[in-house]
């Protein structure tokens, strides 16, 4: 597993949060298909969904350490708003062609935010992710 170093640095065991549904009904045909969602089915998501994130969040002290650790002197509030401005223009840029959901390779994001080289850039998000949106196998 590519970056297994890594995200065993980040990972931390969480528990699920219990819903209040309860099992119910029975199975009437044969099972054709069976498809799983990624984030709350398969992951445990810290963060919940990443676009209820808050602007601020209280990790800054984590991505202040990661942007020492690639000697990057960038505030964090700065990264982070340089990111999301460069998702944001990326996702415009790519409307206008015509793209009606468009999807970003942020390895380039954060070449273009950072001025990283791609492999570097891909491990850095590696990082980022692993902060920003904690996980743990369910």
């Amino acid at each position: 597993m590519p970056y297994k170093h890594l995200i065993a640095e980040y990972i931390r065991p969480m528990k699920p949060v219990p819903t209040a549904l309860t099992l119910t009904g029975m199975l009437t045909d044969k099972i054709e298909c069976i498809l799983f969602d990624v984030y709350g089915t398969l992951f445990i998501s810290g963060s919940g969904d990443i676009q209820t994130t808050p602007k601020e969040p209280r990790d800054n002290h984590r991505l202040k350490k990661l942007l020492e650790k690639y000697e990057i002197d960038q505030a964090p509030r700065n990264v982070r708003s340089d990111f999301s401005n460069q998702i944001e223009m990326e996702h415009q840029a790519m409307r206008e062609r015509g793209i009606d959901v468009p999807e970003i390779i942020i390895e380039k994001i954060w070449q273009d935010v950072l001025g990283l080289d791609f492999q570097t850039a891909r491990a850095f998000a590696v990082e980022f992710e692993l902060i920003q949106n904690p996980v743990y196998p369910m």
